[in-house]
């Protein structure tokens, strides 16, 4: 099943926590980082989609949707889960608990973020605990060839995947300057072609970093997306507002599994 064309749209997600163990110092606590990122959506005025593996646990969640009550919340799903016991079980007993621990304390949860693609979960399993959107590990891969991104793909009737287009940050000054520019023509290439984008950035890794390069090259995506949000040119959507825009109008088979390794 092929989704509806979404047209010019950008979602953004914010991993709390980063795959593996972090290396080296922080420059700035997690939560000043985290506290910064916030301050930057609002002041650009955008929702993104915040994950934690924890949300229900996560003081940072709290934080977030009181700076914004639009923000959306992600369960991150983390390979770790799956060690204790060896097997794919206790990833299934996870997903559940903290799942039901966030609606519990009122934090809707509907998207799954991957750390790892080689995570595969029942798409029966998602669905029937309210999961309709698995955000992917894996980029898209924008770069190559001046192909336009993939945009999200219907995995089964209710249950749709969304791929990164790209991370921040990305390390030295060079690189990131040259995100910026590379990312602020890919925005503009997906408006001309009504390719939709996904935006990933690693909170702990902007943490260790704490890079003026980084923060720049953040500032200066957010400020071209605003200028083309104004002239009407581009929509800004969480994980769930995005793929809520693409279940609605229609309906359609699904795929048999998900979340397969890229």
């Amino acid at each position: 099943m092929r989704p509806q064309p979404l047209g010019a749209v950008l979602s953004i997600s914010v991993d709390l926590e980063s795959a593996g163990s972090a290396s080296g110092r922080s420059r700035e606590t997690p939560q000043e980082t985290v506290e910064r990122l916030a301050n930057c959506f609002e002041a650009a005025g955008q929702a993104v989609t915040w994950a934690a593996s924890d949300p229900a646990g996560c003081a940072t969640i709290r934080t977030v949707l009181e700076t914004g009550p639009k923000h959306e919340v992600a369960l991150l799903a983390d390979p770790s889960w799956t060690l204790a016991a060896g097997s794919r079980s206790q990833l299934v007993a996870e997903l559940v608990r903290r799942t039901t621990s966030a609606r519990a304390e009122g934090i809707e949860v509907t998207t799954v973020a991957l750390r790892d693609d080689a995570l595969l979960v029942s798409s029966e399993l998602l669905i029937k605990h309210g999961i309709s959107a698995v955000r992917a590990a894996t980029a898209t891969g924008w770069r190559s060839a001046g192909q336009p991104a993939t945009g999200p793909a219907a995995l089964r009737y209710g249950l749709w995947q969304i791929r990164p287009t790209v991370r921040l940050p990305v390390g030295s000054s060079l690189s990131a300057w040259l995100l910026t520019i590379q990312l602020r023509r890919a925005i503009d290439r997906g408006i001309r072609r009504s390719t939709p984008l996904h935006l990933l950035i690693d909170a702990p890794a902007f943490s260790r970093e704490a890079s003026r390069s980084s923060w720049g090259a953040l500032r200066s995506v957010l400020r071209h997306v605003e200028r083309r949000q104004k002239v009407g040119a581009l929509s800004v959507l969480t994980i769930r507002e995005t793929i809520a825009r693409l279940a609605a109008p229609r309906a359609g088979r699904g795929a048999q599994s998900i979340l397969r390794a890229a």
